[in-house]
């Protein structure tokens, strides 16, 4: 993974350090020893690199380059230079981290194989690179001579090498992992005990370290005349290996770094062992280099080796405790034997099991509780394993308990060797197994009873482990007609029939599985012979021979299934028959009758094809009804030519029943090879078929897949059947004449009904006739009458006394007005305008609106006087004349005045008004001759008023008056004003609302100029 000193500022902090580290290391040994550009015998910027790529990885190489290239740099040499003695420096890190990860090196060095193979591949090879490089750069810049480039190369790998072997193992176990054992200077907490441990560790360390500086101090700065004679630089030796023995890696590589420290400062400041008395510096370099690395080296290996012993002998304590845990917590009992068979070691579950504790057992042998019977077999296979006849042996035996009590054990003896394969002692793992000795030898005598009742059951009885038989009892080879020894070698499920081979054997491994399955169930098996069988299957779990497993029994029921089977098909074919029976009762369609027949018959007698043909009147045969298999060709419809109809009569004259139970055995007419052919018949039954006498067709049944035996009751069935389809087929016909003479007597019943439906609708038409008289002469000459007869007695007032009356002029016109009126009035009549359809006839004329309307409040004038009505006129007498009829306005006028004073209480306003309405027949265009107008009239009353329902009804004939039961009528006089308002091409209507008066209007065209 690349730097990313933005989004990780880690990076950049560690880089910093690690560069730093090496540029203030070079600084400091630098101007310490004073070399310059010259090698230094020992260079700690080594030792810092590798250990920075070593624990933070490759990508921390742009750190020591930027140090070392900065160090090289600050000593006025050329850039290019400086790059290459910095690449050099950097590249023998990089190669000594990738050698050391190559072995799978931890940095903690408390492996043996770490601190070696650090010395050998981080000390000794990696600095061969820089030496190398270093080198080759120094001669090509004139830095040293070529003549002797040994001497350089040699002094830079010294001093690469001693800076690793000392700083390195420093950064490597304080700044890396610790190790994850615990030490004897780590012991656990919270104990007072391991607590009192620890500060005494800690005093003995600090005595250590005191002793270490001292002596180093003593050794090292001493004057080299005093010391040179003597070998006292290895005095703080015996330190370093107190440091190995009791404080682990990490004191050890400190104390080696103090004592390395120490020598190379004497030698700088010109004292110690190494300077001779001549003080040659070179050689006294040589010395502290083979110093260092010696001490530090031995230092290095001999702490690891301490520390990978003591974690050792901890897996072993552990390993011991585990053991001993195993040992002691054992559900069984474990005996620890010499060659002798003495009992030196026991865990309690022996001694509980034995009744002895582990004193009294280690001053007996296994003979000493061993039965009696089985001593001797024990013994002879204990002395076998002691003289490596065998390594281990099992056996089960007797006991003998402290209290007398004899109990029944597993005993598995294994022979322990020590390394040179000699009889060491032996390992007896014993078990109690009384209880499973009880629970077998009840098991036995359980197996005997069983094997008593078994055998002379009259049932089968097997039993099954896995997919094999274990047993099966006499009975069971008397079912399957296999062998004992045919049984035991074939799979359970296989002696079911291949129906049901498959619920046998699921049902059965699934019932071992202890899984909850029907435990009893009817299935049919197959015999050796081939034979189908029945029988009742009842299975559970059990035991045998000490083992789990099937136990079932079969009881045969194949002649109960047979009875079973025979009832079935007996009451099949009666239900049959009955259903038929009741069919051709309630039907009587032949075609059904014969297709449901054909369909039940086939699937009774489980056949391929069953149909019935049936002679024609023309001399032919067909198949009229049939049912059939997917499978087969169906030949319903087939029309048989005519001069097979006499081979087919011939077939069933000597007898009525044929059957052929093979094709292929008999002898066939022309007729029959094409039949069996088209037909596909390899078995078959036919049965002809009478109607009075004459034979009119035969009921087939096929067999197409292979020949078949008919069964004696299959045959019977056929017979009966036929019956039945001789009456079905007699009752059809009856029925089709029943249904043609029905259709018949249905065809006259319609016309007579026709014709009273005609007679009723013209009786009906002479009633609605009868009602429009009646109308006439109650509502339409009341009016004109009414008002004769008011002014008749207006001058029989007048006379008084006298005989004699004289009548003004205008009476007696009005008079012979009302008297007009009555006559074209009973004229209409005789023309029934009692339809809309009825037109009437019209007498059109251009006359004033304003004349009519006062003849017409004339006529009216004595009611309106009597009800106390008050008229209001607001019709003027300059209004456009109208085209239309005068006598049909006048009386329009006077219906609908006479209505509004007839339905109101006396005293009611009456208002009279007219409007000129302009109609627009194109709106776009200017021309008046494209327009008419409309004169609408109104008659308006203060009266009661009237519901929407009423005015919606106002205009329609009526029989009695359903919103004043006082009136009498069928209410035709606003009905023929709306014929009147129709014939002129006019309208008429009403809008009114309950308590607030009527106002009744109508239109009417005004004349063209």
């Amino acid at each position: 993974m690349p730097l990313n000193f933005g989004k990780n500022p880690h990076d950049f902090l560690t880089v910093s350090a690690i560069a730093l580290a090496c540029f203030l290391s070079a600084r400091f040994a630098d101007g310490l020893m004073g070399f310059g550009v010259m090698a230094s015998p020992v260079w700690p910027p080594a030792g810092i690199a590798l250990a920075s790529l070593v624990l933070f990885g490759y990508r921390q190489w742009v750190g020591v380059a930027a140090g070392m290239l900065s160090f090289d740099l600050a000593l006025d040499v050329p850039w290019f230079v400086a790059g290459i003695m910095a690449s050099g420096q950097t590249l023998g890190a990089i190669t000594g981290a990738w050698l050391l990860r190559r072995m799978q090196f931890q940095p903690s060095l408390t492996r043996l194989q770490d601190a070696l193979g650090f010395i050998f591949q981080g000390v000794v090879l990696s600095p061969i690179v820089n030496a190398t490089i270093s080198t080759i750069n120094a001669g090509l810049t004139g830095i040293v001579d070529w003549q002797q480039p040994g001497t350089h190369w040699s002094t830079i790998w010294l001093g690469d090498g001693m800076g690793i072997l000392t700083i390195a193992p420093v950064l490597f176990t304080w700044l890396g992992d610790r190790p994850g054992q615990q030490t004897m200077g780590q012991p656990p907490r919270h104990q007072w005990r391991s607590r009192l441990r620890k500060y005494s560790i800690d005093g003995e360390m600090l005595i250590w370290a005191i002793s270490l500086l001292g002596v180093s101090w003593f050794v090292f700065q001493s004057s080299t005349q005093k010391v040179a004679h003597y070998p006292l630089e290895y005095l703080p030796f015996p330190f370093l290996i107190w440091a190995a023995l009791r404080f682990g890696q990490r004191s050890t590589v400190l104390g080696g770094l103090i004592v390395s420290g120490s020598a190379i400062l004497g030698v700088v400041q010109g004292r110690g062992p190494f300077l001779s008395a001549e003080g040659n510096l070179r050689e006294a370099i040589i010395l502290l280099q083979i110093f260092v690395g010696i001490i530090t080296a031995t230092a290095l290996v001999l702490a690891a080796a301490v520390t990978e012993r003591q974690q050792v002998e901890e897996k072993l304590r552990q390993k011991e405790k585990y053991l001993r845990g195993i040992f002691e917590g054992a559900g069984i009992g474990i005996g620890l034997d010499d060659l002798n068979g003495r009992i030196f070691e026991s865990n309690p579950v022996l001694q509980t099991m034995l009744g002895y504790s582990r004193e009294e057992l280690e001053q007996l042998t296994f003979a000493d509780f061993t039965h009696p019977e089985d001593l001797a077999k024990d013994t002879e296979l204990f002395q076998e394993m002691i003289a490596g006849q065998r390594n281990t042996y099992q056996l089960e035996k007797r006991h003998i308990r402290k209290d007398g009590e004899v109990i029944w054990v597993r005993l598995t003896n294994s022979l322990v060797r020590d390394e040179a394969g000699n009889p060491k002692f032996t390992i007896g793992v014993v078990e109690n197994i009384s209880d499973r000795k009880q629970a077998e030898a009840a098991l036995q005598q359980s197996e005997a009873r069983f094997r008593v009742i078994a055998e002379t059951a009259a049932c089968a009885v097997l039993v099954y482990q896995g997919s094999r038989l274990r047993y099966a009892n006499p009975a069971a080879e008397q079912i399957t007609e296999y062998s004992r020894d045919e049984l035991l070698a074939i799979d359970f499920w296989n002696l079911a029939h291949p129906e049901y081979r498959e619920l046998v054997r699921g049902r059965g491994l699934a019932r071992q599985r202890g899984e909850a399955v029907p435990f009893r169930y009817e299935i049919k098996i197959l015999t050796k012979s081939g034979l189908e069988r029945w029988v009742d299957f009842a299975a559970g779990v059990g035991s045998f021979e000490g083992q789990p497993a099937g136990i079932a029994t079969a009881y045969d029921i194949t002649d109960r299934k047979l009875a079973e089977a025979k009832l079935v098909f007996t009451a099949n074919r009666e239900r049959l028959l009955s259903e038929m029976a009741s069919r051709i009762r309630s039907s009587l369609n032949i075609e059904t009758i014969l297709q449901t027949t054909v369909e039940e018959v086939r699937q009774f007698l489980k056949a391929d094809r069953v149909f019935i043909g049936c002679f024609g009147d023309c001399g032919s045969c067909r198949a009229v009804a049939e049912s059939v298999a997917p499978e087969w060709a169906p030949v319903l419809g087939w029309q048989i030519s005519d001069h097979h109809v006499d081979a087919i009569k011939a077939l069933f004259q000597s007898s009525r029943l044929r059957v052929i139970n093979d094709t292929s055995q008999i002898q066939k007419t022309p007729f029959l090879a094409e039949y069996y052919q088209r037909c596909q018949v390899r078995a078959g039954m036919g049965i002809s078929l009478y109607l009075d006498g004459q034979m009119f067709g035969v009921l087939i049944a096929n067999q197409c897949s292979g020949p078949r035996e008919w069964q004696p009751f299959e045959i019977e069935l056929l017979e009966q059947l036929a019956t039945g389809v001789e009456i079905a087929i007699k009752q059809g016909r009856l029925y089709r004449q029943k249904q043609i003479l029905a259709a018949d007597l249905e065809r006259q019943v319609e016309q007579r009904t026709a014709e009273l439906q005609q007679r009723m609708e013209d009786l009906q038409h002479l009633n609605q006739v009868k009602d429009l008289l009646l109308h006439a002469v109650s509502h339409d000459l009341r009016t004109p009458v009414q008002g004769m007869l008011m002014v008749m007695n207006q001058l029989r007032s007048r006379c008084c006394e006298s005989e004699t009356v004289s009548v003004p002029r205008s009476i007696l016109d009005r008079m012979i007005q009302s008297s007009d009126d009555q006559l074209q009035l009973l004229n209409a009549l005789r023309e029934e305008p009692a339809t809309d359809d009825c037109k009437l006839a019209l007498a059109c004329r251009s006359f004033s609106l304003h004349k009519v309307l006062q003849a017409a409040l004339q006529t009216v004038e004595p009611l309106f006087l009597q009800s106390q009505v008050q008229l209001t006129n607001q019709i003027s007498a300059d209004l456009p004349r109208v085209f239309a009829d005068p006598a049909q306005i006048q009386q329009v006028l006077e219906a609908l005045l006479t209505n509004a004073v007839k339905h109101n209480l006396p005293g009611v306003t009456i208002a009279l008004h007219t409007d000129v309405i302009n109609i627009d027949l194109d709106h776009a265009s200017d021309n008046p001759s494209d327009s008419f107008k409309l004169i609408q009239i109104t008659v308006e009353d203060t009266g009661v008023g009237m519901t929407q329902d009423q005015c919606d009804r106002l205009f329609k004939p009526y029989v009695r008056s359903l919103d004043n039961p006082r009136r009498t009528g069928i209410g035709l006089g606003l009905y023929r004003c709306r014929q009147i308002m129709i014939a002129h091409s006019g309208q008429i209507g009403v809008t009114s609302q309950p308590g607030s008066g009527s106002k009744f209007w109508f239109t009417l065209p005004v004349a063209w100029n």
